[in-house]
């Protein structure tokens, strides 16, 4: 009987392991689809001119923060290589 617990608890603990890579690449890749969204906003607003000097410095602030997010959670996550294998 003890045996069966520590298999089941054994599964639960592998499963959850799993998600949370799963969930750790998630992020990563979420950060940068972001980042990209606004370096794509930020192009299209240079094309429009001078008229967008506004929309272009939010953009590339907004661009900003997502990579820095992206290369934080990167180089957390990192820590825990192991966990992402």
């Amino acid at each position: 009987m003890n045996w069966l617990r520590a298999k089941a608890r054994f599964e639960r603990w592998d499963e959850e392991i799993k998600i949370v890579k799963t969930e750790m690449g998630c992020t990563i890749r979420d950060y940068e689809n972001r980042r990209i969204t606004w370096e794509k906003r930020a192009d299209e607003s240079r094309k429009r001119g001078d008229l967008w000097r506004g929309h272009i410095c939010y953009a590339l602030q907004q661009m900003d923060m997502w990579f820095e997010f992206e290369e934080d959670a990167a180089m957390k996550f990192g820590k825990h290589a192991d966990l992402l294998k």
